[in-house]
């Protein structure tokens, strides 16, 4: 994707969580900033979420970078908009041989 289309974005990550003691713990928390076009969901985009997930909002991420959803003990990237926050929720990657992008639905965090 053209990096004309692409504004600064910043991503929170959380390194895997672990249990200590019995107690859980949540990994470390870092930040980064990825080139990234935010664009608004669409009602198609809002049906492929999960019931619980369509009432809060959702945004389209188009990408270069890799963004992680929740998996196990890991948990989902947050992007911040100006907007607010909002959490990987469905990952694609899209290699048409033309443009090559990553393509996530994130929902707003509440």
């Amino acid at each position: 994707m053209r990096a004309i289309f692409r504004k600064s974005v910043t991503v929170k990550r959380r390194a895997a969580g672990s249990y200590v003691a019995g107690v859980w713990t949540p990994g470390a928390l870092t930040t980064t900033a990825i080139q990234a076009s935010v664009q608004p969901a669409s009602a198609e985009d809002m049906q492929r979420l999960p019931e619980g997930q369509r009432q809060t909002g959702a945004v389209r991420i188009y990408t270069n970078d890799a963004l992680r959803t929740a998996t196990g003990t890991q948990e989902a990237d947050i992007v911040v908009t100006e907007q607010g926050d909002y959490e990987v929720s469905v990952a694609e990657a899209w290699s048409n041989g033309l443009i090559p992008h990553n393509f996530y639905l994130c929902t707003r965090v509440v």
